[in-house]
């Protein structure tokens, strides 16, 4: 779908709080603290933007697709980053944002922990590395994103970025 227009995925957990009755003893299952510590969505605003209207600049940020989902009880994603970057000109993009040129971009990532991070291109995993730090060379147009597992186990989803894959116009 990503090939024809702007799709943005989010994350949450959905919890209760429910207290229950188990054999008589009453116990709360998935409290607040274990549930709002599940999946999250990390919403990237720019600081100058925030400063201006934090709830539009929030709202944009979300429509734009910049949200890096994550599964923070495995581990805090808190320091993970991830940009697309023209080192001809110096310019930085963000998951959600379309790249008319794929020439001279490169994705770049950090994550907190030593993960095995995949970057997809298209849907197909185009590059898969264990490390903290990475950059790829993209080679062409594609919708390109991130994942990152630890242990094996699903823990970051990035939005992705749009390269060269249709007519763009602002959604």
């Amino acid at each position: 779908m990503g090939r024809h227009r702007r799709i943005v995925g989010l994350g949450c957990t959905d919890n209760h709080n429910c207290v229950s009755s188990i054999e008589g003893v009453e116990r709360t299952v998935f409290s607040w603290n274990v549930g709002l510590t599940g999946i999250v969505s990390y919403v990237l605003v720019e600081p100058d933007e925030f400063d201006r209207d934090p709830v539009r600049a929030f709202l944009d940020s979300i429509k734009k697709g910049r949200v890096i989902i994550a599964h923070d009880g495995l581990s805090i994603a808190r320091g993970f980053s991830i940009k697309a970057i023209n080192r001809k000109v110096e310019e930085t993009f963000w998951p959600g944002d379309y790249l008319e040129n794929w020439k001279g971009i490169c994705v770049e990532i950090f994550s907190p922990k030593v993960a095995s991070i995949s970057v997809l291109k298209d849907g197909s995993v185009f590059y898969e590395k264990k490390a903290q730090h990475c950059e790829v060379q993209v080679d062409g147009p594609g919708v390109w994103r991130v994942e990152a597992r630890l242990d094996g186990r699903p823990w970051i989803y990035t939005n992705p970025f749009y390269i060269g894959v249709w007519d763009y116009k602002e959604d």
